[in-house]
């Protein structure tokens, strides 16, 4: 019986450590801002900025020339960036 109760006891703590647990990620998820570092890591926040841009820049050809330059030169950067990362 002892047994039992001993198992019972180990049972409900492994429950609330784990629903600690979760409870803990999803506030942390929200404070670090995981989500913006998930767009940061693939590019997707660059992306959706450079079209910003050139939305507003349709007007001219130049420009736009100019912010494909941009932004072939910042995803050269996010994938370098993130090459290291991958190696660390």
């Amino acid at each position: 019986m002892v047994n039992v109760m001993m198992m019972q006891t180990i049972s409900i703590a492994a429950y609330l450590i784990a629903g600690i647990s979760a409870i803990a990620a999803v506030i942390l998820w929200f404070r670090l801002n995981i989500r913006e570092v998930l767009e940061d890591l693939s590019g997707k926040k660059v992306k959706r900025q450079i079209l910003k841009r050139n939305e507003k820049n349709l007007d001219s050809d130049s420009a736009t020339a100019i912010l494909q330059e941009e932004y072939r030169l910042i995803l050269n950067e996010i994938i370098v960036h993130t090459e290291e990362r991958i190696r660390k």
